[in-house]
């Protein structure tokens, strides 16, 4: 029987029976969270020449320009809706930036209305009393929905603010329109979702800001 060379003296001894370590299982990186911030400010005080057109918003020179700044992370959020408010009234609101899906318009809308009389030949005619484009839509309150804000990106809004005298008796105040000033303060609530997130979650969007009074 032919005897078995022995082991080198530099090769290392055997393992042991239950002494070999299985490799760690790699933990999943983890995941980034959406993040949208908001910001507002006045800009400077002087009015716009009346009919200047910005936003979509035929200016008036008794309304004062808001801005509101809606900054987007590392990763795109979809169905940003939300609804914003100053302690004064907005007459228009739109986007200064050039994104594509993105809507604004009075939450609380007047009741249609029409004008009714007769034509030249005596027949009875009504006319619905609608809008122009960019003209004045008066509400307390606005409604804004957005598609998608792409990831690192910023979208600029302009608000008309409008200051009204209160309602006198329950009626519409006769001289509707208050001297100009700007607004106190801000307030914006809403939800977003980001459909890269695992699961895709609704989050809550809720800013408030105080001006400084200039």
């Amino acid at each position: 029987m032919v005897a078995l060379p022995p082991l080198p003296s530099n090769q290392p001894p055997l393992p042991r029976a239950g002494t070999i370590k299985a490799a760690s299982k790699a933990s999943p990186p983890k995941q980034s969270e959406p993040s949208v911030s908001l910001s507002a400010y006045l800009q400077p005080d002087e009015a716009y020449l009346e009919g200047t057109l910005l936003a979509g918003i035929v200016w008036d020179k008794k309304f004062v320009d808001v801005r509101l700044d809606i900054a987007n992370g590392s990763i795109a959020v979809q169905n940003l809706d939300f609804l914003v408010r100053l302690d004064t009234s907005i007459a228009g609101m739109g986007q200064i930036s050039q994104f594509p899906e993105i809507t604004a318009f009075p939450a609380q809308t007047i009741p249609p209305a029409w004008i009714e009389g007769t034509d030249s030949q005596g027949n009875p005619i009504s006319i619905p009393v609608t809008q122009a484009t960019g003209m004045a839509a008066i509400s307390p309150v606005y409604r804004v929905h957005c598609a998608e804000i792409f990831a690192n990106t910023v979208v600029h809004f302009s608000i008309a603010s409008v200051a009204l005298n209160p309602p006198e008796n329950g009626q519409i105040a006769q001289q509707l329109f208050a001297p100009r000033r700007p607004p106190r303060v801000i307030m914006v609530k809403g939800k977003y979702e980001s459909r890269e997130t695992i699961p895709v979650t609704i989050r809550p969007l809720d800013f408030s800001y105080e001006f400084k009074q200039q």
